[in-house]
Parts: C-alpha cells; structure tokens; sequence
C-alpha cells in the first residue's frame, strides 16, 4: 500500500462518492439485522429485555469485532450480567451460536452462488455437511453427557461443570429446528446485503463485475478470514479479496484501493459504532 500511496490516494479521488449513498444504509442496514438476530436469540435463551437495550447491548460488542472469531463480543455477557443479573455462562455462548449462524449462513450464499461460477463445490459443501452434524449433535444430550461424565473428573472441568451444562441447555435451545431456519435466514439476509455494499464500492471504483462474482469474493474471503482465526482476519480477507480480484483482471492499485474501502465499511466502521455506543449508552 505504502509503496503506491499516490496511486491509491488518486484512486480514492476518482472513486463515485455518490455510491455512499447505498453503501452506507445497505451496511447499517446488515448490522441492524444481526441486532436482530442477536435479540431473537436472547428471547429464545429466555433472557427478556426490550427491543432497543438488546440492540443496544449488540452494537456495543461490535467495537470488539478485531477480535479473533469476535471472541471479544462475549462482552455483550458481562453487560447482561452487570444491567440484568443474567448468568455468564447461559448468555456467552449465545455469541459463538452468532458466529454459527454467520458461518452457516455464508457457506449457503456459496452454495448458491457457486452455481453460477464454475468452480469446485466440494469443500463448501463437506463446511455445510459439517455444520448441519453440529446441529444434530447439539439436540443428542445423552452423547452430550457421556462425554462430559468422562472428562469431568478433570480438576479444571470439575470446577465449572454445572457452567458447562447451562451453556450446553443454551446451546441445544439454539440450534433446534425452529430457531435454526429463523437464524439461518437472519445472517443469509445480513450476508446478502453487506454483499450488495460491496458491489456498489466495486462498482465505485469501476471494478464491474456481477453481483454473483462479488458476492463470491467477499464472502469466501470473509470465511478464510474468519477460519484463519486472525484479529478481524487482517490480512487473509484483504489477501484473498485481492488475489479474486485480480484474477477477474483488475488492476492491483484498484483492487488494493477497493478492498481497502471494503474493509473500511465492513469492519472498521462497525468498531467504531460500537465503542460510540459502549461509551455513551452502555
């Protein structure tokens, strides 16, 4: 970046500003729906707050969404605790039930999309055969159970073994058949339109490729990203999202300019949102 600052600057001069005009609400749009997603969860875990603390409570964990996996959210557990006495080990897992949802949610956009890009659907498809057996799991609390009698004679587990139950009740509760299409369909909308964002700064930038191809692009580096297990999956999302688009031949300053403002509307303006409301509403 550093090496064509020039360009890079006189890429972001040339970039159509009245695209904001649909990328920002299409982005604000998506982390709406996420709050949402996130309130649905806590009604079904019976954790009953209003409608505006509970989307207040989400924005606020998004200033820890560098996190790895957004691990950082569970803050929004503390804030439950701390404003309505409601367990920690009942409401965390209710952040990795997010990311599980986002995973899912993503690997089916794929799904989809792949049918109109010609490329490999295997490893997609053995991610959605894999989530789909989690699922499936999580409603057998008698394999559950045997395995935890078996490894909570362990000191360390001992100590938080009716922790590890709760957490196991939320879980289950979560990812039954009812909620799970409700959940799915929740980040399948999010995912969707953060992807239209996306097109919209391409297109911005002059990059014009269709809506599948994007789509494609920042949703499958968004995965690696997040798999990668890295700060905000700096470095693999920008990598991955530069590589496809220069495979769709873009030029390299125009694609490093584009993913840049990409990065910028997906992720760190979300940080930002979230620590404006963590300091004054929280």
């Amino acid at each position: 970046m550093f090496s064509d600052i020039t360009v890079v600057i006189s890429k972001f001069r040339d970039f159509d500003v009245y695209k904001l005009l649909f990328i920002i609400p299409l982005v604000i749009t998506s982390y709406f729906i996420r709050a949402f997603r996130w309130n649905f969860l806590l009604k079904n875990s019976q954790v009953k707050i209003g409608v505006k603390e509970s989307v207040e409570i989400f924005f606020s964990g998004m200033a820890f969404g560098v996190t790895p996996a957004k691990i950082g959210e569970v803050v929004k557990a503390h804030i439950l605790k701390k404003k309505y006495s409601q367990s920690i080990s009942k409401t965390a897992p209710i952040v990795f039930i997010e990311r599980y949802y986002d995973l899912v949610g993503i690997i089916i956009i794929l799904l989809v999309g792949m049918w109109f890009i010609e490329l490999q659907k295997i490893l997609i498809i053995i991610l959605f055969l894999i989530a789909i057996l989690l699922m499936i799991l999580s409603q057998k609390k008698n394999i559950f159970e045997k395995i935890f009698k078996k490894t909570s004679t362990v000191p360390i587990l001992k100590k938080f073994s009716s922790n590890i139950l709760l957490s196991y009740d939320t879980i289950s509760s979560l990812l039954r058949p009812k909620v799970y299409v409700k959940g799915i369909l929740y980040s399948i909308a999010a995912w969707s339109i953060e992807s239209l964002a996306v097109f919209f700064i391409f297109n911005g930038f002059n990059v014009n490729l269709q809506i599948p191809t994007t789509v494609f692009i920042f949703t499958s580096s968004t995965l690696l990203g997040g798999i990668s297990l890295i700060p905000g999956g700096m470095g693999v999302a920008e990598g991955g999202m530069m590589g496809l688009l220069l495979l769709n031949k873009s030029d390299y300053t125009t694609s490093l300019s584009a993913v840049l403002l990409v990065r910028v509307m997906t992720l760190w303006l979300s940080v930002i949102i979230g620590f404006i409301v963590l300091k004054f509403k929280i």
